[in-house]
């Protein structure tokens, strides 16, 4: 049984709803659920099935819901004009881009950014074998979704509504003022 298969019947068990794991494309092992405010979360094995990695089985009593400890792997976001949102968070946020996945039998490609001077193992950035690489990061990526065909308008939260307000950054080396801004899309960008 995988990490993921534990997880997903340690949360079943605790009266969770989540969904069958699956195999997604060449991305990875993942299952779904949604927290109280209907958002949706992705939990990813964190090796390719059959694990290329072998590590011991979790144990019951560690006290961790999902069985073992977790990991926050990535934040997505929609994003409708790539060029420009590369251009913001690489260039404006000092963001490295890591991964380049496309998905072209659902339209969409996936950009996963990060704050970090590692390099992925090839620096072919679409090499599917970056990808567990990716998975086993110890800080959290920045993961866009941007879909080929003209997506449908993305409606923001507004500064009044309950859930996501706003992405938070911590860049290694500040130099900004602390000033909100925006990305391309409107998504409402804190510098801590």
């Amino acid at each position: 049984m995988s990490q993921l298969d534990r997880a997903r019947a340690r949360l079943l068990a605790a009266g969770v709803t989540v969904s069958a794991p699956a195999q997604f494309e060449d991305i990875g092992y993942l299952c779904h659920l949604r927290d109280p405010d209907g958002y949706a979360i992705e939990l990813l094995q964190r090796s390719f099935e059959p694990p290329r990695s072998p590590r011991p089985p979790a144990r019951d009593d560690d006290g961790s819901p999902l069985g073992e400890p977790g990991a926050l792997g990535q934040i997505t976001l929609r994003a409708r004009d790539i060029a420009a949102s590369r251009a913001f968070y690489e260039r404006r946020l000092g963001m490295r881009l890591l991964s380049i996945q496309p998905v072209p039998a659902r339209g969409f490609t996936l950009y996963f950014f990060a704050y970090t001077d590692e390099r992925p193992p090839d620096p072919e950035l679409r090499a599917v074998g970056n990808r567990e690489w990716l998975w086993r990061r110890p800080y959290t990526t920045l993961e866009l979704l941007h879909r080929h065909a003209e997506p449908p308008p993305y409606r923001l939260h507004d500064d009044q509504a309950l859930g996501f307000r706003a992405l938070t950054l911590a860049p290694p080396q500040p130099d900004h003022d602390g000033a909100p801004c925006r990305d391309p899309d409107g998504v409402r960008v804190l510098l801590a």
